[in-house]
């Protein structure tokens, strides 16, 4: 996994036509890795997939997301997304999930390398049971 992550992020980074898209890694809660359309724009879409789990357990959640404040420094974002899980034969939809979050660029002369932080109530497919889940990560934006 590690050696397949590292070769996209290679990839993606001499790619031209990946210009603006991110690949960010969330070591908190889950260790997930995320790739992004262009953040920069109004509405965006992602997809997370959850490592360091079995095949069996492997979660990937598809979302998309709106930027309703964008600033050079910050931009605050909410969206809503769904939870797969393809390895899970009995039950692929897990369920679905709304996100609220920032993404921060603290340093000045990186502006690429960003922090982002969302908070995301999820509910189970049957609507009978969820959980809040926050998640904290670094991301990279390419062609910046």
């Amino acid at each position: 996994m590690k050696r397949t992550f590292f070769l996209s992020v290679i990839f993606l980074s001499f790619s031209s036509a990946y210009a603006g898209w991110t690949v960010g890694y969330y070591p908190f809660p889950y260790s997930k890795v995320e790739l992004t359309s262009p953040v920069e724009k109004m509405f965006y879409g992602g997809l997370r997939l959850q490592t360091n789990s079995f095949a069996s357990n492997l979660n990937s959640d598809l979302y998309v997301a709106w930027n309703f404040k964008r600033e050079e420094r910050y931009q605050y974002f909410a969206g809503l997304g769904l939870r797969s899980n393809p390895g899970n034969s009995s039950q692929i939809y897990q369920g679905q999930f709304l996100m609220v979050g920032i993404r921060l660029y603290p340093i000045k002369n990186l502006p690429a390398l960003g922090l982002i932080m969302d908070l995301s109530p999820y509910f189970h497919s049957d609507f009978k049971s969820g959980r809040m889940e926050s998640n904290l990560g670094l991301f990279w934006r390419f062609g910046v």
